[in-house]
């Protein structure tokens, strides 16, 4: 029984790492800026039983800065975490969003952040779109 638990969930991860998440690597120029979305964003929403995780890197003198345009996760039961570090394993969670409130402007220091969206498995909504901006200011 455990080994199957196991199982389903890494195929749940490699399913939505892999093909429900879309991109999952971003590189920007110094002064460039991108805008990203969730999954389903201009649509129906995001899913159900969601992780994802999207790693933005800019030039080494070069700081990342996110921007969110619109917010709104299912507040207490979907996230959103912005860190330092990438990968499957932990993330440096330095922020973490929840609810429809649009949340400030944030700068992780350095430059590269991943974002994760992690949902549970009932009520989705839209999701959220955010900015993202490399530049050689650092905010303080």
């Amino acid at each position: 029984m455990t080994i199957s638990t196991k199982t389903n969930v890494f195929l749940l991860t490699c399913y939505f790492l892999g093909t429900a998440c879309g991109q999952l690597t971003y590189s920007l120029a110094s002064g460039e800026s991108t805008v990203f979305q969730s999954p389903g964003f201009s649509s129906s929403g995001y899913s159900d039983n969601m992780f994802c995780q999207w790693t933005f890197t800019s030039p080494a003198d070069t700081y990342l800065t996110f921007t969110f345009t619109a917010f709104n996760v299912e507040s207490g039961y979907d996230y959103v975490y912005i860190g330092t570090e990438a990968g499957v394993g932990p993330l440096s969670r330095l922020n973490s969003y929840t609810g429809s409130t649009i949340p400030d402007d944030y700068q992780p220091g350095g430059n590269t952040a991943a974002i994760t969206l992690a949902t549970d498995g009932s009520v989705t909504e839209q999701g959220f779109s955010v900015t993202v901006t490399a530049s050689g200011e650092q905010r303080k």
